[in-house]
């Protein structure tokens, strides 16, 4: 084809369309033409290099079009890497507040269970075991029999022994300063306690009743009584701190309901809005749903 008359037929169909004066392929430039840029492509080379370069723009159509193809599939599979990603990040994030919410939890219900109560039921059995021992030794003064007197000091020995288990116990047990103190002060008044136990004891072992009946009434009696106050007030001390401990639970369960609710609405959010953006771009980058 002749130059002049194929540059004259190419802007005769296509404007914008420019030509070398080689008219060969390779020397053909077009412009965007919108939707139909790949038609005009055709006519055009067609005008410029007859039918000898049909097959070449064929086969440089194709190619043109599977790159963009492979671009789009690239951009969708970005788009839908990142959507999912995103939801999946979410996922972990409600799933690792969980675990550490839980384990909060846990250990504070471990430490109401293996810690706090065990020293509430020490405490109450050391009382009762006191209380066991006040009663053993008033018995003993009712009684004329050797033999069930002798019973009743063997009561208030085994009472003893139980109680020596439970004081060891809470004193390796007992860590809170406050709780200490008040354990210190049981001891203290315990110390002051047992040589009158042992001397009434030992005035029944003798026989004397009457000295074993003014040691009771007079020095065994009023220090007991201070003793079993002093025990009162360790057990009470113990039961504030289950009741801290019920409230920090409490807490711990309201705090952790609000930040589950909150992240997972957030997540729900994101989900809903990622998948919009991108069934929304998608949509416009294919032209509408496809078939």
């Amino acid at each position: 084809v002749h130059p002049p008359l194929c540059t004259f037929g190419c802007h005769f169909l296509v404007p914008d369309l420019h030509v070398s004066p080689s008219s060969s392929l390779l020397g053909l430039r077009y412009r965007h033409f919108g939707r139909h840029a790949s038609s005009i492509r055709f006519i055009a080379v067609f005008v410029v290099n007859g039918a000898a370069g049909w097959q070449a723009v064929v086969e440089m159509n194709m190619l043109h079009q599977t790159e963009k193809i492979m671009a789009v599939k690239m951009k969708v599979q970005t788009r839908l890497g990142i959507g999912f990603g995103m939801v999946l990040l979410l996922l972990a994030l409600v799933s690792t507040v969980s675990i550490v919410r839980l384990a909060s939890f846990n250990h504070i219900l471990g430490e109401l269970a293996d810690d706090r109560v065990p020293k509430i039921i020490a405490g109450s059995e050391w009382l009762y075991q006191l209380m066991k021992t006040s009663r053993h030794a008033r018995t003993i003064l009712l009684l004329d029999s050797d033999e069930e007197i002798r019973k009743e000091v063997e009561k208030i020995n085994e009472d003893n022994k139980v109680t020596y288990g439970k004081v060891e116990h809470l004193q390796r047990s007992v860590v809170t300063p406050s709780g200490k103190a008040a354990l210190q002060k049981v001891l203290n008044l315990r110390d002051a306690y047992m040589p009158h136990e042992q001397a009434f004891l030992q005035l029944v072992a003798s026989g004397d009743k009457a000295g074993a009946r003014t040691m009771l009434m007079q020095n065994m009696r009023p220090r007991q009584n201070e003793y079993i106050l002093a025990l009162h007030d360790f057990i009470e001390s113990q039961n504030v701190l289950i009741q801290t401990a019920q409230e920090e639970a409490a807490a711990e369960y309201h705090t952790s309901r609000l930040m589950l609710m909150v992240l997972s609405l957030l997540a729900l959010a994101a989900g809903c809005a990622g998948a919009w953006l991108i069934a929304r771009n998608l949509l416009r980058q294919f032209g509408g749903e496809p078939d």
